[in-house]
């Protein structure tokens, strides 16, 4: 899917026609940075004959250098086969890239779409939302209940499918991550509890560290979410409690309980 030539199906809505030689090349390297991420998180699209729509918004009503918005969109090739409506299935995948000027690191990315179970995510929320003494014990009862591959019980099979490295083309060489899963804490507001993974991320990226947060699904363990940028010496996580993954050692997960971000 993310690469050249018949298997990936490529649409770029690019004005590129009124722009400079500079901005055009700033939108190519936009969509190297995001085809990078999207391969490192989707390797079970890779080789998926579907189709992916790019889409790339330049702004220019004060700066036409500036960096612009990337979007991508994966679907199946064929959607209107697959509902008795006629009308289009749901894209797989529908992502959205925020890169840093210069595209030299991602600030901000979310996915949605059934490759990343967003209604399954939808139908744990809507449960959550109709019980008022919810628990940590209801987390993982209703996780297990509704198919979650990743409830928090499940750390180290988390921790041990989810290959941090695999993210490194992107963000650089991995120093240090904290893994530790969306923990509820009771408040006085709505209650809200998102049954997700987190990996903060410290990494060497050229002559730059960078500091990231990844976001990951517990049904399929798949990537909903990144944001990143330069760390100041107060970044580095120290979350008490969370599972620690130091560099050369990224399969070694030092013992500890679940923490909260």
């Amino acid at each position: 899917m993310f690469g050249s030539g018949k298997r990936w199906a490529l649409a770029c809505l690019l004005t590129s026609g009124i722009f400079s030689s500079a901005v055009a090349a700033q939108e190519r390297t936009n969509i190297r940075l995001v085809e990078r991420l999207m391969r490192a998180a989707f390797p079970a699209l890779v080789d998926e004959e579907l189709r992916v729509v790019i889409t790339v918004e330049t702004a220019f009503e004060s700066d036409w250098q500036a960096y612009g918005f990337v979007g991508a969109t994966v679907a199946e090739r064929a959607t209107h086969m697959n509902r008795t409506d006629g009308a289009p299935a749901p894209p797989l995948l529908d992502c959205f890239f925020h890169p840093a000027p210069k595209a030299e690191y991602l600030y901000e990315v979310r996915c949605r779409g059934s490759h990343v179970n967003s209604r399954s995510q939808q139908q744990f929320e809507e449960v959550v939302r109709q019980d008022a003494t919810w628990s940590d014990a209801k987390t993982q009862a209703t996780l297990a209940r509704l198919g979650a591959k990743y409830a928090p019980d499940k750390r180290e099979d988390f921790l041990r499918d989810t290959n941090l490295k695999r993210f490194e083309p992107v963000l650089g060489s991995i120093q240090e991550a904290h893994i530790e899963f969306w923990k509820y804490e009771k408040t006085d507001g709505p209650i809200h509890v998102s049954p997700y993974w987190r990996a903060r991320i410290v990494s060497n990226s050229g002559n730059r560290v960078m500091c990231y947060s990844l976001t990951f699904e517990a049904f399929s363990g798949r990537l909903v979410g990144l944001s990143g940028e330069p760390c100041v010496s107060a970044d580095a996580p120290k979350t008490a409690g969370s599972s620690k993954v130091t560099s050369g050692a990224l399969t070694r997960v030092k013992s500890a309980s679940a923490g909260v971000l």
